[in-house]
């Protein structure tokens, strides 16, 4: 059940998948570590953010993709600096945790990685996964 739930789910919004799939073209991942920088917050917001609550995301998107301060998020919605950002701390400990037990962003940069290395030794991959893992030629 969880396998088509997760399936439907990843083949439903892709798209999604834009923002970070253009910078992971242009990194070459010699290990996979879960960093604190902009990359690695968009993968686990656009992967897991659904299992978080509307107000963790909306802190979440806020703070991470418009670039918004903690005082300016707080100012917004009436509460202090510090209730922002044990929400954001919160939320951002639950996707990681989350990760951490089901590497689906792991196995989605190893597959990518994988699909890149088939591509460059001339295999046939389904036009599918080429859309999916944007590795389409240009």
């Amino acid at each position: 059940m969880f396998l088509v739930i997760f399936q439907e789910f990843f083949l439903d919004n892709y798209l999604c998948l834009l923002y970070y799939v253009q910078a992971v073209k242009n990194i070459y991942f010699t290990g996979y570590r879960m960093e604190n920088d902009a990359l690695t917050n968009s993968m686990l917001i656009d992967f897991f953010g659904d299992i978080l609550t509307e107000k963790q995301r909306d802190y979440l998107d806020l703070y991470y993709n418009e670039d918004l301060s903690l005082s300016e998020i707080g100012n917004r919605v009436g509460i202090t600096k510090q209730g922002v950002y044990d929400i954001i701390k919160r939320a951002k400990k639950t996707l990681m945790k989350i990760e951490s037990k089901t590497k689906i962003i792991q196995k989605w940069i190893d597959t990518r990685r994988e699909l890149e290395q088939a591509i460059a030794n001339n295999e046939y991959i389904h036009p599918v996964a080429l859309r999916y893992f944007q590795l389409e030629e240009d």
